[in-house]
């Protein structure tokens, strides 16, 4: 996908590399040493990575969060992934941000928590599962949508 820049971005000097994905570090940080970890195919969103490729960026996550650990002296750490516009994505490739995080660094990721209703955490827990349940079937039946296809026709049900 030559219009994604960062797919134009996998060539270079990166923190980590490897056959799957490159770390590099972030131009305009949030904190000292916010890394973005990339899988090398392009995947506009999460549900477009295959489940072997997630468990791989969590794995290297993993070894940059010691990293940042042990090299920056860091006190803590978040891992975010911006899955979609009303999640705040601004670039059209999958990125996990590493966030290493020090006292008083400015950052808050704190919100209120909403009081919510019995009936509406039940409505809530038969959405999902009925939702779940969808995907496991589709999973196990051979579909003539490529993926490419399938993320469109679920993004047209996700549009305001």
């Amino acid at each position: 996908m030559t219009e994604c820049a960062y797919c134009k971005a996998r060539e270079g000097d990166h923190l980590y590399e490897d056959e799957l994905c490159f770390a590099k570090l972030v131009r305009r940080p949030a904190t000292t040493g916010h890394i973005v970890l990339l899988p090398k195919e392009h995947f506009a969103i999460i549900e477009q990575v295959p489940d072997e490729v997630m468990h791989h960026l969590f794995v290297v996550a993993n070894k940059l969060g010691a990293a940042a650990f042990d090299g920056l002296k860091a006190q803590g750490s978040n891992l975010l992934i911006q899955n979609g516009i009303a999640a705040g994505q601004t670039h059209n490739h999958v990125m996990l941000h590493l966030l290493p995080r020090f006292q008083q660094d400015g950052v808050d990721f704190t919100w209120q928590p909403q009081q919510v209703e019995e009936a509406q955490l039940d409505a809530v827990i038969v959405s999902l599962s009925d939702a779940l349940a969808e995907k496991k079937s589709l999973s196990s039946s051979v579909s003539e949508v490529s993926s490419d296809e399938q993320y469109l026709l679920d993004q047209l049900h996700r549009l305001p």
